[in-house]
């Protein structure tokens, strides 16, 4: 329903498998480490239920709370400028302007690469970013199963940075307080200032910490393309808003005041506008499988398991294995266990497979790697959950309170004006 009211238009609108041994490559002592680690954690789930502490319910906890404190629309200005530039410039197809990342804290960086990307709408772009004058890009890559998909420039993979903090397998305590750091709010109310001394070397690699907390945020981001309960829930509210403002302009009583109408039908275009791009870049990955060959079994096969790669609670994950890095007794989690997926799982396509997709689909993955793994498998769900777990205290493990969550990811990732009121 349309309603013209004080110059506005209203808008109605699974016992874990022993894993596989190092690969060849790797030594004898380097191969029984990695069983030895897959032992430990196997018996440390086995003896779950004894000890009154359910993984899954915990899961299931940080699971509720991320996906509320993600699954939202930036308001901070310069946030929404950026997005409406990138929007313009991409409908008039213009060379698009390089986006300043400084002073926004890591939850806003998130929710802007969350609404650029849906504002690409499937298509495969190239986005300039720059923090403090370093410039790179995040080149977006859409598939089927992963629509937010796509690569941060000026920081390789993740076995690289494996490699690198391996290198440095003494300094983790002093690594991961510089991340944290460097996230935190300064006086001034800004976030996210540079590192003093951020490069770290090792051979021929390098991995500069600047550009992994954006890349950490990118790994948050790149989950976030679904339109969630709380995007609904603001559009819901903001429609009925205007329903009864214009309703009751209908009936010649008071009509609202010129600036909430003007709030609401914003809040109310962004979020339509939201919902129209995931929608869009849904169709335009679909045809895109299609025109590369796929058969409508694998495509129906790929988005129903696209959940189980989103619904990973990753944020929890970079406050686990940031925080554990801090403690004294180094072992029982660092930075570098983070990114190892020493192992390979195959999966065997179905015997009506095509040609394009005749060799099976290779995995990696780790015990404590949530970035890496086979869907089917649930291997990054697993490792969130040993992650949340040794967090919480080990064999002494207990349940995390939503608004404990919550106050977790406001120290690690800020951005409380982000908040909406809401108190978790």
């Amino acid at each position: 329903m349309f309603i013209k009211i004080i110059l506005f238009t209203v808008v109605v609108i699974s016992q874990l498998h022993l894993l596989h041994a190092a690969n060849k490559a790797n030594d004898s002592l380097e191969t029984m480490n990695v069983l030895g680690k897959a032992l430990q954690v196997a018996a440390q789930e086995e003896a779950e239920t004894e000890e009154g502490y359910s993984s899954d319910l915990e899961y299931t906890r940080h699971q509720e709370v991320n996906k509320r404190f993600f699954g939202r629309l930036s308001q901070k200005p310069e946030v929404r400028a950026a997005v409406q530039r990138f929007e313009a410039e991409l409908k008039a197809k213009k060379p698009l302007t390089r986006i300043s990342l400084d002073e926004l804290s890591s939850r806003s960086r998130i929710l802007l690469f969350r609404e650029l990307t849906g504002a690409a709408q499937g298509e495969k772009k190239a986005i300039p970013f720059s923090f403090y004058g370093y410039d790179f890009t995040i080149n977006l890559d859409p598939s089927l199963r992963q629509p937010g998909n796509g690569i941060v420039t000026k920081i390789g993979k993740h076995s690289e940075i494996y490699s690198v903090l391996k290198a440095h397998k003494t300094s983790q305590k002093e690594i991961a307080k510089k991340l944290l750091k460097a996230r935190k709010k300064t006086k001034k109310g800004s976030y996210n200032t540079l590192i003093i001394d951020p490069v770290l070397s090792a051979k021929s690699e390098t991995v500069d910490l600047d550009m992994l907390n954006i890349l950490l945020d990118f790994e948050v981001a790149r989950r976030l393309q679904a339109f969630s309960g709380h995007d609904m829930k603001q559009q819901n509210e903001a429609g009925e808003y205007l329903d009864y403002v214009g309703d009751q302009g209908k009936e010649g009583e008071p009509a609202g005041d010129a600036e909430s109408i003007q709030t609401e039908t914003l809040r109310y275009e962004m979020y339509e506008n939201l919902e129209k791009n995931i929608k869009t870049s849904m169709t335009r990955n679909t045809k895109r499988a299609q025109s590369e060959g796929w058969k409508a079994w694998k495509i129906t096969y790929m988005n129903s398991d696209r959940g189980i790669l989103d619904d990973v609670p990753v944020a929890s994950v970079i406050v686990g294995a940031l925080k554990l890095s801090l403690q004294k007794k180094q072992g029982e989690l660092s930075l570098q266990d983070f990114f190892h997926a020493p192992n390979k799982y195959f999966h065997a396509q179905k015997k009506h497979s095509h040609a394009q997709n005749k060799n099976p689909d290779e995995y990696s993955y780790g015990d404590y790697s949530a970035f890496e793994g086979a869907p089917s498998e649930d291997h990054r769900g697993k490792a969130t959950k040993r992650i949340i777990r040794k967090f919480r205290g080990g064999t002494k493990a207990k349940h995390s309170t939503s608004e404990q969550i919550h106050q977790e990811l406001l120290e690690v990732f800020g951005g409380d004006s982000e908040s909406e009121g809401e108190p978790y």
